[in-house]
């Protein structure tokens, strides 16, 4: 019940059984305080955990009959079958909150609306959504993804959400310890049950009260209350004056004694139910049970062995583990029987009303190879449809298990589509790959070469995504060389724009805008709008990375195209090329706007491993901007997040090795070491050719300008026009300083091969010795880093006198050149003119009372941070005011303010960025207003 101040209060469970309630009294109390808390402070998760039996389910039952209205809890449910049901439990939560489900998987349904319904406080005292998940042992992934997807926006919600789940059938790596490794730990709480003591049985009935009888049953059971209610109800073997049964000596021997006897109806229809992990609704069972059901079935519900539920009557057993004793004694031919027959029920229902998930189960225990062809790859069709892609991988593996003897054509396809799939649950793996390349040698024989080189295009994308850049390339060029000679295709057209978008890839930017050019005129004939949309993304991002203006708006088209038809990757791809190419020629303001926006379309749309790929750029921006602290820490704050694709985690390398070097870390030696290992790896320029600079830029700092020779030789061999200008003027740049600091004329650097015409300005000034002219340019386009260079440079080429004399036009060129350096924390250089120009250290300048939204990415001031710390803890604007003991109106003016800065929609945004982004968040403690 509920008391006068809103807070429960205990009070007898209604409808669940009291005995198994025995010492659970502190997990009771736990769930009530995180019943309080979600109406206090933001969602919370309880995870009630322990053996089969141990009463998961019965103290959830207890716990919800006390809260204020009972009926408002809901529960969904997991089922343990060969593939599970994609959504299940989720599916069960929105049939409720949503109501009936549309004749088409709607995937939206289930994450964006069911949010935005939980969002929305329910009414009357119970002011929290409670929502019950069962059996988590047995999640699908999508429902895995799901929990992951609202636990990472619990703090705003009013959402108590209470999963069951056994910790003896969790096998490593497991669905669902990554969904709740992910969730916030504050609000997760993990209530583990513990098994029953003899006095709590002694308490369950009193037949256990005598001398030595309870402990007996703790020595049987070890406590498990569902074996101790078991082996109480099979009263025949406590003893008595005459002499009685036997003590069972397992669960099964307990449930085979109410079975035994002839094998009748009642034997044949437990059975047959024990094939049916989620039970079955009475008027299937009706089709599959043979004679009458009526009698065995009041016979199996007095027997404690089944029960009947819900509106559509569902029999199932009253606990999976009474379902796995009977299961355990049933014959091979005999399950296999069962099988047939709920398959035949299922098969026998309206098209419209067949279950395909059911249906694949008792496929595969009857070992139906035909209807499985049939039906197993319409169920994984339906999985995709909700994003489950683990589960139509699995359901597709059971097809082509079915499809041996099948024709090539028929079996090839099976094979790309897991492939496919499986890509997409389990990432690259080995399965995929032999999937793809038997697909090719079926499609071969089939006589198929535009399939044959659609999967040839397909490992070449494989490949790529796994740093397995030659292979990749073999494949393409076999792929294009196959589709070519082929009519036009949609296979042709996704080849010519995938070898496009390798060209680029390796910067051979003519060769990119070619074969992208034949992906669009492919393309278009044949209506492919994705390909169009890639193609446009691969050209756009070619021509603007040779500093081509045309490209942005190429790119631009393709982004506009992508989010028209939904094409959520390739949109996300036109924010990543488009942000990148903006940076490639110094438009930083503008690559300020795209990544921001591009961030905020990859959070709302959940694209994990986008996202950090974007924000690895972010970081890159904030180098550019010569912001090395902030640098760093988004780059470190990406490289948390473990990726199985090395590609994503590059930016975040390259950044932190950057950053790291000019901020005179220790450590920049070694991540500049690991950051190249994996470029080469991976094979690309665009990572290579940065990070061979910045080991002559290395040189120059450490007063070793010979180390530079190996990276500078690297650059020379390489064709100049597989480079932007602006990382050719770098090269130039860099190269320059180096060998005006080898006086000994060790080095022998190779030059960049190019003209300082062919030269960004403020660069082609540099190489061109007009170093004074080089800083103004670098002023103009706010490079300080490198304009503070260009001073040194002019202090040098005037000779070591000069620079020390004070009253020097060389020596007022070294001063500026450290506070610039001091300025940016760019400690390495500041150190280079202590010891090579034997400057003294400059004071430290003053901070002045806006230092926090000067160091912050985002230009947080420190009360807005502390505002953000409590949004994303959950607090209302209300309790922020409290909290901070200002107007509610002022918190409000902070919130909008830092919505605008990090250009989020709502608070839920906030509370993702700032996980995927804990540096947004500033020191754990605030200042000033």
């Amino acid at each position: 019940m509920v008391r006068d101040d809103g807070r429960l209060q205990a009070r007898e469970p209604v409808g669940a059984p009291t005995g198994l309630l025995v010492e659970r009294e502190a997990p009771m109390a736990l769930l009530r305080q995180a019943w309080q808390d979600a109406q206090a402070c933001g969602g919370q998760v309880v995870l009630v955990s322990g053996e089969a039996g141990i009463g998961k389910s019965s103290l959830i039952q207890s716990f919800v009959a006390q809260l204020p209205d009972p009926r408002a809890a809901i529960t969904g449910w997991c089922d343990p079958m060969h593939t599970p049901r994609p959504l299940g439990p989720v599916r069960d939560l929105a049939h409720r909150l949503l109501g009936p489900e549309p004749g088409q998987p709607d995937e939206a349904r289930h994450f964006d609306a069911l949010l935005r319904r939980l969002e929305r406080r329910p009414r009357g005292p119970n002011r929290v959504h409670v929502l019950v998940l069962e059996d988590l042992h047995w999640v699908d992934q999508r429902s895995a993804d799901w929990l992951q997807f609202v636990g990472r926006r619990m703090a705003p919600l009013p959402l108590l959400l209470v999963g069951s789940c056994r910790d003896d059938q969790r096998p490593p790596g497991h669905a669902l310890d990554g969904a709740l490794a992910a969730l916030p730990a504050a609000r997760l709480r993990r209530l583990e049950l513990q098994p029953l003591t003899a006095q709590g049985i002694r308490l369950l009935d009193d037949r256990a009260s005598g001398t030595g009888q309870a402990e007996a049953v703790h020595r049987l059971t070890g406590g498990n209350p569902f074996f101790v209610q078991e082996l109480l109800q099979h009263a025949a073997w406590w003893p008595t004056a005459s002499g009685g049964s036997p003590m069972p000596r397992t669960l099964a021997d307990a449930v085979q004694a109410r079975l035994a006897g002839p094998r009748g109806p009642l034997r044949v229809l437990v059975e047959l139910l024990s094939c049916a992990p989620a039970g079955m609704p009475l008027g299937w069972l009706l089709q599959a049970a043979p004679g009458e059901v009526a009698g065995p079935l009041d016979e199996a519900v007095r027997l404690r062995l089944l029960q009947v539920q819900g509106p559509e009557r569902r029999v199932s057993f009253r606990h999976e583990l009474v379902r796995l004793a009977v299961h355990e004694h049933l014959p091979p031919t005999r399950r296999r029987a069962a099988h047939r027959r709920l398959l035949d029920a299922l098969l026998a229902q309206p098209g419209d009303a067949q279950a395909l998930d059911l249906i694949v189960h008792h496929a595969r225990g009857a070992d139906a190879a035909d209807v499985l062809l049939t039906h197993a790859p319409r169920a994984a069709d339906k999985a995709a449809a909700f994003g489950a892609h683990h589960e139509a991988a699995q359901h597709l593996a059971a097809a082509v298990d079915a499809a041996a003897g099948a024709p090539p054509a028929e079996a090839a396809a099976l094979l790309e589509r897991f492939a496919y799939e499986a890509s997409l649950a389990h990432g690259i793996d080995e399965r995929a790959l032999a999937a793809r390349h038997e697909a090719v040698r079926l499609w071969r024989q089939a006589g198929r070469p535009d399939k044959v080189g659609d999967n040839l295009a397909g490992l070449a994308r494989m490949h790529r995504y796994r740093g397995e850049a030659a292979r990749a390339q073999a494949y393409i060029e076999q792929a294009v060389e196959l589709l070519a000679s082929q009519a036009p295709s949609e296979a042709q057209a996704r080849a010519f724009a995938l070898r496009a978008q390798f060209c680029m890839l390796q910067d051979r930017m003519d060769e990119a805008v070619a074969w992208g050019g034949r992906a669009l005129l492919t393309a278009e004939r044949v209506g492919d709008a994705a390909t169009r949309a890639h193609a446009f993304n691969t050209v756009g991002a070619a021509r603007l990375f040779r500093g081509d203006a045309v490209g942005e708006a190429l790119l631009q088209e393709s982004l506009a195209l992508a989010l028209r038809l939904g094409l959520h990757e390739h949109a996300a791809r036109a924010y990543t090329n488009l942000s990148e190419g903006l940076m490639a020629m110094h438009a930083l303001d503008r690559a300020e706007a795209v990544i921001a926006q591009g961030i905020a379309f990859d959070t709302a749309h959940d694209f994990g491993t986008w996202i950090d790929y974007l924000v690895g750029r972010q970081a890159q921006l904030r180098f550019e901007q010569d912001r090395y602290a902030q640098a760093l820490a988004i780059a470190d704050g990406v490289l948390s997040h473990q990726h199985p694709m090395l590609v994503l985690r590059m930016p975040a390398l390259i950044v932190r090795a950057r950053a790291l070097m000019r901020l005179g870390d220790a450590a920049a030696a070694g991540a500049l070491a690991t950051a190249l290992e994996a470029a080469e790896r991976i094979g690309e320029p665009q990572y290579l050719v940065v990070l061979r600079i910045a080991q002559i830029e290395a040189a120059v700092l450490a007063g070793q300008p010979a180390q530079a020779r190996a990276a500078a030789q690297w650059l020379a061999a390489l064709d100049p026009v597989r480079m932007g200008p602006r990382l050719r003027g770098e090269w130039a740049f860099w190269r320059h300083l180096a060998d005006q600091a080898d006086l000994a004329g060790q080095a022998d650097l190779a030059g960049p091969g190019t003209g300082a015409a062919d030269l960004p300005l403020p660069f082609a000034l540099a190489v061109a010795g007009r170093h004074a002219d080089a800083a103004a340019a670098f002023d103009a386009e706010a490079s300080d880093y490198l304009a503070a260079w260009s001073r040194v440079a002019a202090a040098r080429a005037m000779g070591a006198a000069m620079a020390t004399d004070k009253t020097s036009a060389a020596s007022a060129w070294l001063r500026q050149a450290d506070a610039a350096f001091d300025r940016l924390q760019a400690q390495a250089a500041c150190a280079v003119l202590r010891r090579d120009d034997r400057l003294p250290a400059a004071a430290a300048p003053a901070r002045g009372p806006y230092a926090a939204a000067r160091g912050h990415a985002y230009g947080l001031t420190a009360r807005e941070q502390q505002v953000l710390r409590l949004v994303v803890a959950g607090r209302d604007n209300a309790a922020i005011a409290d909290d901070l003991r200002r107007s509610r109106r002022t918190v409000e003016n902070h919130v909008s303010a830092i919505l605008s800065k990090l250009q989020a929609r709502n608070r839920l945004d906030l509370v993702l960025r700032a996980q995927r982004e804990p540096w947004v968040l500033g020191p754990a403690t605030g200042g000033g207003v």
